[in-house]
């Protein structure tokens, strides 16, 4: 219940307050509550978009799979 009010106080200064919230998190279900997202691995941004479109750019299922989906592909390179 906590973590749903945090959330539900975050969307409100954000959407409602017009504040800006930076947010770091490793908890996928959480960053798919954000407006835009910017995946980072190993200190490299991968990429930047909102969580459907990062899913879509990945073919992906879900925010965690286009996730895995970047990494991989950074670590490729």
């Amino acid at each position: 219940m906590a973590r749903d009010a945090f959330w539900h106080l975050l969307g409100e200064l954000s959407r409602d307050d017009g504040v800006t919230v930076f947010i770091s998190t490793h908890f996928m279900d959480e960053a798919e509550r954000c407006d835009r997202l910017a995946l980072m691995h190993a200190g490299r941004v991968l990429a930047i978009n909102t969580p459907a479109g990062l899913i879509s750019e990945a073919d992906a299922d879900n925010l965690e799979e286009a996730f895995i989906g970047y990494a991989a592909g950074c670590s490729a390179q």
